[in-house]
């Protein structure tokens, strides 16, 4: 579940997640500027000197990590089906969210909140959904052998 994870969180964050989450939108998502990582050519990603798309692709590590964390608490409770399409959609409507509230610029780094190492956007959002998608499937089903 883990290796799938890369595959999928890596497809939606090249499509549609990197811009949700550090496009210039308001408060709450981003835009679609940096929809299928458009405009990132040879741009240099703010003061930092970093180029725009090498940015975006270690952001997309810390997507795929937090995907991860999640596929421990589902192991032998979901269909693979169903994991690979609730991960699509936890990448671009939990996380990508989440991350633009923290740190592309949204109301909870204007707020003052700092989060260097992804305690926030990371850890947090993948424990509670791994928790709360746990919670709703119930208990692993035991195989007899």
């Amino acid at each position: 579940m883990s290796v799938v994870s890369m595959g999928i969180v890596t497809l939606t964050w090249c499509v549609l997640g990197f811009s949700w989450a550090f496009g210039n939108g308001g408060p709450i998502i981003g835009n679609f500027d940096y929809a299928l990582f458009m405009n990132l050519d040879l741009k240099m990603w703010d003061e930092s000197g970093l180029p725009a798309l090498a940015f975006a692709c270690f952001q997309m590590t810390f997507a795929i990590i937090a995907s991860a964390i999640i596929s421990g608490s589902l192991v032998e409770r979901m269909r693979f089906s169903a994991y690979a399409a609730m991960l699509a959609l936890w990448s671009l409507l939990i996380y990508a969210p989440l991350c633009h509230w923290v740190w592309g610029g949204g109301w909870i780094g204007e707020l003052g909140a700092l989060d260097f190492a992804g305690g926030t956007v990371v850890h947090i959002s993948s424990g509670v959904s791994g928790y709360v998608a746990g919670f709703i499937v119930g208990p692993r089903r035991h195989v007899e052998k």
